[in-house]
């Protein structure tokens, strides 16, 4: 039955997130100041510095760099920084190579409706989707 549930929400991420799977997009949060925290690539679960790698400095859960780190503080939900926090003022940004703004990476209300979506979804099921990023990517957003 999860099997099943994957591979509908995987059709589903497919159809309205297929802009956002680049090779190319970093994820930057905010210090303050600006966008210069590197969180990791928004890239597929075999790259070093994916937030899909589980084995990653960006995608692994112990991280202090790690959105998957629930006490980090790009992990914590009520974190200003957070993409987890749905009403954050600074949110962390998608970029690409030329430094342009793909999307907000959160499940508020700055992002587009499929990244919220997303999040949204992966927020609901974070401690899942924390413990082994790679395997959420793989079966539903790699599809």
């Amino acid at each position: 039955m999860k099997q099943i549930r994957f591979y509908f929400i995987g059709l589903f991420f497919a159809i309205f997130f297929l802009p956002l799977h680049a090779d190319n997009y970093r994820i930057f949060a905010y210090d303050g100041e600006d966008y210069t925290v590197y969180l990791g690539n928004f890239t597929d679960s075999y790259d070093s510095n994916s937030i899909w790698n589980t084995y990653g400095t960006y995608g692994n859960e112990y991280s202090s760099k790690s959105i998957w780190n629930e006490f980090s503080e790009y992990g914590n939900e009520y974190n200003s920084y957070s993409p987890w926090n749905e009403y954050s003022s600074h949110p962390p940004i998608i970029v690409d190579d030329d430094w342009y703004i793909i999307d907000y990476f959160t499940c508020g209300y700055r992002a587009s409706e499929s990244m919220r979506k997303l999040l949204l979804f992966i927020k609901e099921h974070y401690d899942e989707v924390a413990s082994d990023p790679s395997a959420f990517y793989d079966n539903v957003l790699d599809q």
